[in-house]
């Protein structure tokens, strides 16, 4: 197909059809991972990262002795002029606030995964109350086990931060060591969290916003993305380099280059958004058939919110309320980090047993 490269009036035409469909249904399934580049974010209008360069230039020019502005990657003096540099990157993160709209589109899809290749946390406060994403990120200096993401359920949101965290200065991403390290670690072993690469590897759809495909960070990502996988790739408010190099991308990785994102993403969000409405008329009965497949999508936290809704026989009333407790103790002792990673995986088994077992026994409605 011939997607078309730059947005037309009418998004709702059928060859748009044959971008979003494909991308709305993925969606709905939990097997479209959204990917936010360092072009994305603005503030008065402009890139983020160039306001942020021109404030290390005007204050750090001592403890800066190169910068190169393709990679964004920098030579310091010393390891005090590069600590110096990190805490003032972390307070511009800190301080600084993006231009609004933007990632309240984002947060009102349901992206299986959101990996971002910025230490900013822009993301976070546009989730509704009631929807607050888990968050986590990968830090090339220091642990990465899979502890950190015990608490993650696939019901909830999740934001994964590759390039680290601003609130960890050492986990930024700002010199060629660092660089060297991330591409050891990430790609190395032992790698991304399990749980993430899981969802990597489930994914049929991934979704660019604000990458220059002709930088480092894209190319660690669709090699990344790339290792046991054929999916979709949608490329929107992206830059590819010379026509070659978008040929190049177009045949290896199979990446259909949108153009400019507001259009596209409005309309993403209008259509899903009509999806729902549509879908919410003839919603699922809750019954234990719903139960089984929430379980199975790995929704435990609402499967037993339903489980406990339709049970009737007060004794298995009661054995769904002690399962209820053992998950709200997994739950909260997952949260807290003071227990062993074996004995809240052995807890959250018989919880989903228990469910899975209580549900399957129920009578047919």
């Amino acid at each position: 197909m011939a997607t078309p490269t730059s947005a037309p009036t009418d998004l709702s035409t059928p060859e748009w059809d044959k971008v979003f469909k494909p991308l709305l249904f993925d969606l709905g399934r939990q097997k479209c991972v959204l990917l936010l580049g360092p072009e994305l974010a603005r503030t008065g209008g402009r890139l983020l990262r160039e306001v942020l360069r021109e404030q290390l230039v005007q204050n750090h020019s001592e403890d800066i002795a190169y910068m190169h502005e393709r990679d964004n990657l920098f030579l310091f003096q010393n390891k005090a002029a590069k600590s110096e540099v990190q805490r003032t990157i972390s307070l511009f993160y800190e301080e600084t606030k993006p231009d609004p709209g933007l990632y309240d589109k984002i947060a009102a899809l349901p992206f299986a995964l959101t990996v971002s290749t910025s230490p900013d946390h822009f993301l976070l406060p546009a989730y509704p109350k009631d929807s607050k994403p888990y968050f986590a990120f990968f830090n090339h200096i220091g642990q990465n086990d899979e502890d950190t993401l015990a608490g993650w359920e696939r019901d909830r949101p999740l934001v994964y931060n590759l390039c680290g965290s601003f609130q960890e200065d050492a986990s930024l991403v700002l010199d060629y060591d660092d660089l060297y390290r991330l591409l050891q670690t990430a790609m190395g072993t032992p790698g991304l969290p399990k749980k993430v690469r899981r969802v990597l590897g489930e994914a049929k759809s991934f979704f660019f916003l604000g990458f220059d495909f002709d930088k480092w960070y894209t190319q660690l990502l669709l090699r990344l993305l790339s290792e046991d996988n054929t999916p979709m790739h949608i490329a929107v408010s992206t830059q590819y380099g010379n026509k070659d190099n978008q040929t190049f991308l177009l045949k290896q990785f199979n990446i259909k280059f949108i153009g400019e994102g507001d259009a596209f993403l409005d309309e993403l969000c209008r259509r899903w958004q009509e999806q729902q409405n549509e879908a919410g008329a003839g919603a699922e009965k809750p019954d234990k058939h719903l139960v089984l497949k929430l379980l199975q999508e790995g929704k435990t936290g609402r499967a037993l919110e339903i489980l406990l809704s339709i049970i009737a026989s007060p004794e298995d009333k009661d054995m769904a309320v002690m399962v209820s407790n053992w998950y709200h103790k997994w739950e909260n002792d997952t949260k807290a980090g003071t227990e062993d990673s074996r004995n809240l995986d052995t807890l959250y088994n018989r919880v989903v047993k228990n469910i899975n077992d209580l549900a399957t026994n129920l009578p047919d409605a």
